[in-house]
């Protein structure tokens, strides 16, 4: 899905699921868009709040200037809702103010 609306995972070299993938990791590759998964359980708000709280990642380009793309849990997972997720990155990319 990142892949086809133009954008490349800082973690896409992981070949296993659910590995542990650290915040120097992040910090390190400074994204210039961070995708956020809204859950009732663990909101993008609550990340983003996180995110700029953290003085760590609140020097990331991304979090200064707000580039976040926002899809709903479900839209996390490969299936149906893939098409309506990768477009809704793309129409949400356009918004942005990308480098």
């Amino acid at each position: 899905m990142l892949e086809t609306a133009g954008l490349t995972n800082i973690a896409g070299d992981i070949d296993m699921t659910w590995s542990s993938f650290g915040w120097e990791s992040v910090v390190a590759a400074d994204p210039d868009v961070i995708v956020l998964i809204d859950a009732d359980w663990n909101t993008a708000a609550s990340k983003i709040e996180l995110l700029e709280s953290n003085p760590a990642t609140a020097a990331l380009a991304a979090v200064q200037q707000h580039r976040y793309v926002v899809l709903p849990f479900p839209a996390g997972e490969a299936g149906v809702r893939t098409v309506s997720a990768a477009t809704s990155v793309v129409a949400q990319l356009a918004d942005l103010d990308l480098p």
